[in-house]
C-alpha cells in the first residue's frame, strides 16, 4: 500500500512552555524566533484492513485447528525486530481464545510468510480485549432483567477489575466480567459474568470478590462509549525551519509492545540526526491500596479511551489536534471524539498525547519534544466513579529507556550536589538507585567515544511535579541494566502484581555497553490529602548536555 507523508505547518515559535528555570539546562537552541515547526508523518506497516485480510487467509492454514469452533481473536501486535539486525519482514504475535475448547492460543510468525505461522495453545487465559468486553455488554443488554436497567440510562456498564471472572460450576470456562454501576443515588450496583463457553450469565452475590462497592462521586462519571483499538504506527519527523530536529517511530497505545502494552511507544529516536533512544515506553503499571481495600492490580496500557482532539487524521489512530487535546485529566470529562495519539504544538514543543483505560482507571501518556533536545516523559493519573478509587492507594508506573547514543555502547553516571559543584559516581555494574531531591540527584548517560551525553532529571528537580516516594511494593526508583531482548517488561519474573525489576540485576556490566534505564514513579491517590489535586502528572525529563 502506498504511504503518503503528511506535512503539518505550525505557527512561528513564541517562547517556552512556562517551566521554571532550574540548575540543569539543555543547550540553547539559538534564535528560533520566526522559524516554524513542521512535522512529517508517514504511516508504517500494514493497516487494519490488510491485517484482517491476512488473518482471514490463515483459516485454511495456521488457524485450521479451530475449524468449526467458536473462537475470537483478542489482539494482534507487530513484534519489534531484533536489535542490531536488519528489519526484514513483518513479524507479529496474535492471541485468541477458543470458547468451545476453553483454551487460549497464540499465533507467531511473519505476515510475509503465512505458511510458516505457528499455532500454539497457551497454558493460561489471555487478557480480554475491548471487542470481547463489548460483546459481553451486548449479551447482558439482551437479558430481560438487566437489559432494561442499562437502556434506562440510570445505569452504566463498565469494565471491572479484574476483568476475568470465575464460574464455579464450570471451571476453566471463559467468563468476562461486566459491572453495572448506578448513575443516580439510591440504586445498587450489579456485577455479572458472561460465560462465552456456556452462553449463560453468572450472577455474583454482594459477598463475592467480584461485586463492586457502591459508586462514589469522588471522580467523574464514566462515559458510555467503548474504547478504541487497532493498528497504528508512523514515522515522525519534526523540522525547525528547514532543519530536521527530531525523527522517530511512534506507535499508538492499542498496538504498543509488551505483555500489557506500554502507552505511546517510541522507537529509533534521533535528535539533530544523532541517536538518542532505541525505545522508550511504559511497560509496567500497577496499583496497591492501603490495607488491601481493593486489588492490588497490574494494569494494562493498550486500551485507548476517548478524549477530545478535534483536527485532521494523519494515520490510523494519529491525529493533528487543532488547538491541542483535552483528556479526562484536563477536563474531568470521560467522553471525547477520538481514540489514539493527538499531535500538536505547545510553545517550543511538539506534544504526543493519549488517554488509556484500565477498568475504572484512566492513564494519560504524554511525550513532549523540545527544539532544544529536551524530552519530557510524562504520565498522568485519573479515575472514574467507583468507590475503590475513593480509597487511598498508590500507583506505580515504570518508564523503560533503551538508550542508543552514538554507536549504542553507553555508560551511566550518578550526580549529586548543585550547579557548578557536582560530584559524580560511575555506575559500572547493574544496580538500582533511589531518588534524592535534597542533593538534586540525577543521572547521565554518555557515549564514551563521541562524548554525547543526556541527563535524566526527576520531575521535582525542576519543581514541575513530584515523582513520588517508593515503598516495598514499588520496589525502587531507578534500575540500570544491560540490554536483554527478553526484558521488554517483567513478564514471567514472579508472582504478584508489583514490579519484578530487581530480578534483572545480576552484576553484569553497564559500562560502555548496550544499556537500559528503568525509571519508576509512585503517585499517591488520596482524596483526603489537601495537596492531592496539585498535580497528577509524574515523569522525568531527558536533557542533552553534550551534543
Amino acid at each position: 500500500m502506498l504511504r503518503i507523508p503528511v506535512l503539518l505547518l505550525f505557527a512561528s515559535l513564541m517562547g517556552g512552555s512556562g517551566d521554571p528555570v532550574a540548575p540543569l539546562a539543555a543547550p540553547d537552541p539559538g534564535n528560533v524566533d520566526g522559524d516554524q515547526i513542521r512535522i512529517e508523518v508517514v504511516p508504517l506497516g500494514p493497516d487494519q484492513e490488510e491485517i484482517d485480510s491476512f488473518m482471514d487467509d490463515l483459516k485454511d492454514g495456521a488457524l485450521a485447528p479451530l475449524a468449526g469452533s467458536n473462537w475470537r481473536l483478542l489482539r494482534f501486535r507487530f513484534t519489534p525486530h531484533e536489535k542490531g539486525v536488519p528489519e526484514i519482514g513483518t513479524p507479529f504475535r496474535a492471541e485468541g481464545f477458543d470458547y468451545d475448547g476453553s483454551f487460549g492460543f497464540a499465533l507467531t510468525g511473519d505476515m510475509e510468510n503465512p505458511a510458516d505461522v505457528v499455532f500454539q495453545i497457551l497454558d493460561g487465559q489471555p487478557r480480554p480485549s475491548v471487542d470481547e468486553f463489548l460483546a459481553a455488554v451486548e449479551t447482558v443488554s439482551a437479558d430481560p432483567d438487566l437489559g432494561p436497567m442499562i437502556r434506562s440510562g440510570d445505569y452504566q456498564p463498565v469494565r471491572p477489575m479484574p476483568e476475568l471472572f470465575y464460574d464455579p460450576s464450570r471451571p476453566g470456562d471463559r467468563v468476562i466480567g461486566v459491572g453495572i454501576i448506578p448513575l443516580k443515588d439510591g440504586l445498587d450496583p450489579v456485577t455479572v459474568g458472561v460465560n462465552f463457553s456456556s452462553n449463560l450469565l453468572v450472577h455474583y452475590a454482594p459477598a463475592s470478590p467480584y461485586f463492586p462497592l457502591a459508586s462514589s462521586a469522588c471522580n467523574p462519571p464514566p462515559s458510555a462509549g467503548g474504547s478504541g483499538g487497532g493498528s497504528g504506527s508512523a514515522s515522525v519527523t519534526i523540522f525547525l525551519g528547514n532543519t530536521e530536529i527530531w525523527a522517530f517511530k511512534m506507535t499508538r497505545p492499542a498496538a504498543s509492545s509488551g505483555t500489557w502494552g506500554s502507552g505511546i511507544d517510541l522507537e529509533d529516536v534521533r535528535f539533530r540526526g544523532k541517536n538518542v533512544l532505541n525505545q522508550a515506553h511504559v511497560p509496567i503499571n500497577c496499583v496497591l491500596y492501603d490495607n488491601n481495600a481493593c486489588g492490588p492490580y497490574r494494569d494494562w496500557q493498550d486500551e485507548e479511551n476517548a478524549f477530545q482532539a478535534s483536527g485532521r487524521d494523519l494515520a490510523s489512530g494519529i491525529r493533528h489536534a487543532f488547538g491541542g487535546a483535552s483528556t479526562v485529566l484536563d477536563s474531568q470529562n470521560d467522553s471525547g471524539n477520538f481514540h489514539g495519539v493527538a499531535v500538536y504544538r505547545d510553545g517550543n514543543e511538539v506534544v504526543l498525547k493519549s488517554e488509556c483505560s484500565a477498568g475504572w482507571y484512566r492513564y494519560c501518556p504524554q511525550w513532549r519534544f523540545g527544539v532544544d533536545g529536551t524530552i519530557k516523559a510524562w504520565w498522568g493519573f485519573e479515575a472514574v466513579q467507583n468507590s475503590c478509587t475513593c480509597r487511598a492507594h498508590t500507583h506505580h508506573c515504570y518508564f523503560r529507556f533503551d538508550f542508543n547514543l552514538g554507536d549504542g555502547t553507553n555508560s551511566f553516571y550518578e550526580y549529586n550536589g548543585s550547579m557548578g559543584n557536582w560530584t559524580s559516581t560511575h555506575l559500572a555494574t547493574e544496580q538500582s538507585r533511589d531518588r534524592n531531591a535534597a542533593t538534586f540527584r540525577h543521572w547521565r548517560v554518555t557515549d564514551p567515544d563521541s562524548g554525547d551525553t543526556y541527563a535524566i532529571a526527576p520531575g521535582d528537580f525542576f519543581g514541575h511535579h513530584v515523582d513520588g516516594e517508593v515503598d516495598s511494593y514499588g520496589e525502587g526508583d531507578t534500575w540500570f541494566l544491560q540490554y536483554k531482548s527478553n526484558q521488554i517488561d517483567d513478564s514471567g519474573q514472579g508472582w504478584g502484581t508489583g514490579p519484578h525489576l530487581d530480578n534483572f540485576i545480576n552484576g553484569e556490566s553497564v559500562d560502555n555497553t548496550d544499556v537500559v534505564m528503568w525509571y519508576g514513579n509512585h503517585f499517591r491517590h488520596d482524596h483526603n490529602d489537601p495537596n492531592f489535586n496539585a498535580t497528577k502528572i509524574v515523569g522525568p525529563r531527558l536533557i542533552p548536555l553534550v551534543w
